[in-house]
């Protein structure tokens, strides 16, 4: 199980297919950036530059333009040189300027963007890690966590990054598989031991019988009296220690109370002088952890969307599959259906029955189909609605 897992998880259609989404999510933002005139055009051509640069690269190449640094505006109209993720919370804090010359544009798809970047960037930096190390150790690692880690940072790395239509298909096979993963590994798990006692050694039943059996009468405390006697003797001279250390401590202060001063003053000065500089110059991995805040946005992306729709349409099997005359024309979210919302993104139910490759694969007269717009439609509607299509930041 582990060597195949590797070998997937090393494999090229992985490997390539992780890098072109992420891609395509960091090119969406340089879209947005742009556009909302956080990037000028020699700056936006210079990101651009690194993201075409990094096109058929493995993921290694892509995590560092995570840590690259790049000049833009930043929400305040200050010329800033950060990470693409402090370029991106900017243009979260304020993008007017994108939804007025984007009108079809809503402020939910802007924060949406931002936090899927946000969860994006550690993911991509551990899937780095464990690409590395499977690339230069032989021998699978036959654990349990090891395995999930990479399980998951797959999926959910499929999951959230902008796919472009074309590989829909192949983002949906590799996150089935990887579950396949997920469902073998956990058949592997120890199941942990079913007393403390065997654990640490210790037969319960007869330390309680040795307890049992102890009488107070037989323990000779007179040691542990005369010691106690001693060391009650000795609180008089440590008093008297105490005291002369604390005349000591306080000629000591006064003595270098002029001193400190002095050096306090100076310190205060450099700090003054190199504020501007630790700001500009601040670590990398801390140029957005000063934003602990999360926008309360639904995040869907075409893939969770997918997931949603195949779920529903599981219910609904179960639900009529003893009904007369129930078959794939009475099935509002057959799998045909789910791959037309896909491609022709509605934003409604009523929306979606009214395409003709719709209405040519279920009869919208039928009972069925009418009753399972009435119980599901609200459901459906409301996911289409909080979709976050890759086409709204030009990315087909």
């Amino acid at each position: 199980m582990a060597q195949v897992l590797r070998d997937e998880y090393l494999s090229q259609r992985v490997q390539g297919h992780l890098s072109n989404i992420i891609l395509n999510t960091l090119n969406a933002l340089a879209f947005v950036g742009y556009k909302n005139l956080n990037l000028d055009r020699e700056q936006y051509d210079c990101l651009k530059s690194d993201l075409n640069d990094a096109k058929n690269s493995d993921i290694t190449v892509i995590a560092r333009l995570f840590r690259n640094r790049y000049s833009f505006t930043d929400s305040r109209n200050m010329l800033r040189t950060k990470t693409i993720l402090s370029l991106g919370r900017n243009i979260k804090d304020n993008h007017e300027t994108f939804l007025k010359n984007n009108e079809n544009q809503r402020s939910d798809n802007i924060k949406k963007l931002y936090n899927i970047l946000r969860e994006l960037d550690p993911l991509v930096q551990n899937l780095v890690y464990y690409r590395n190390f499977c690339s230069h150790n032989m021998k699978a690692i036959n654990q349990s966590g090891w395995e999930l880690a990479i399980i998951a940072g797959v999926i959910r790395t499929c999951e959230i990054s902008l796919n472009d239509k074309s590989t829909y298909q192949l983002n949906s096979e590799i996150i089935e598989s990887f579950k396949l993963f997920a469902q073998a590994s956990s058949g592997l798990a120890v199941p942990p031991s079913t007393s403390s006692s065997v654990d640490n050694g210790i037969d319960v039943g007869s330390t309680e019988e040795t307890s049992s059996n102890l009488k107070y009468s037989e323990i000779d405390l007179s040691p542990v009296s005369k010691k106690l006697d001693e060391i009650i003797s000795s609180i008089d001279d440590l008093t008297n220690v105490e005291k002369k250390l604390d005349e000591l401590i306080l000629l000591q202060q006064q003595s270098q109370s002029s001193s400190a001063q002095k050096i306090h003053t100076n310190t205060n000065v450099r700090l003054e002088q190199n504020i501007e500089q630790i700001e500009d110059e601040s670590s990398i991995e801390g140029d957005d952890a000063g934003d602990i805040s999360y926008d309360d946005v639904n995040t869907i992306t075409p893939e969770i969307l997918r997931q949603r729709l195949q779920e529903i349409s599981v219910e609904i099997k179960n639900k009529y599959k003893s009904a007369p005359r129930f078959g794939a024309r009475t099935n509002l979210l057959q799998v045909a259906n789910i791959g037309i919302i896909l491609q022709r993104e509605p934003t409604s139910v009523d929306e979606m029955i009214a395409y003709e490759e719709i209405g040519s694969r279920v009869d919208l007269e039928s009972p069925l189909i009418m009753e399972q717009i009435s119980d599901y439609g609200e459901i459906i509607t409301d996911l289409l609605s909080n979709v976050l299509w890759g086409s709204a930041f030009a990315i087909d």
